[in-house]
């Protein structure tokens, strides 16, 4: 189980335009191949980070999530959220559509019920 750990994302943000700027980069985390349990989203949104750039001006940004969260959904049958055992892909971009993600794993070893945040 892991309780206390978080997955970590890490990017640069560069503006490259003449005008200041926002951006948000949105990590979104693939379900494993293998499951079993409902069917799931290609990709789900799992966290955010908005930053606001002066022009040529980059900055880094962390997006932080607890493993657990990462990977759990509501499972309605047991009425508890449920942490699902298998390799999960990892996706930061700017949106959903975007045509290039940077990519990253990880595996969560055990399945885990638990009731609520």
């Amino acid at each position: 189980m892991l309780v206390n750990e978080n997955l970590v994302a890490t990017v640069k943000i560069t503006n490259t335009g003449l005008v200041a700027g926002k951006e948000i980069a949105q990590l979104y985390v693939v379900p494993p191949k293998t499951t079993t349990a409902v069917e799931r989203p290609l990709k789900e949104l799992k966290g955010f980070a908005k930053v606001a750039l002066e022009p040529k001006v980059s900055k880094t940004v962390t997006i932080e999530v607890p493993y657990k969260y990462a990977a759990s959904y509501y499972d309605v049958g047991a009425s508890k959220w449920y942490a699902e055992s298998g390799e999960y892909s990892v996706l930061v971009g700017n949106s959903s559509a975007s045509k290039k993600f940077l990519e990253g794993k990880f595996i969560l070893k055990n399945d885990e019920f638990w009731s609520g945040l």
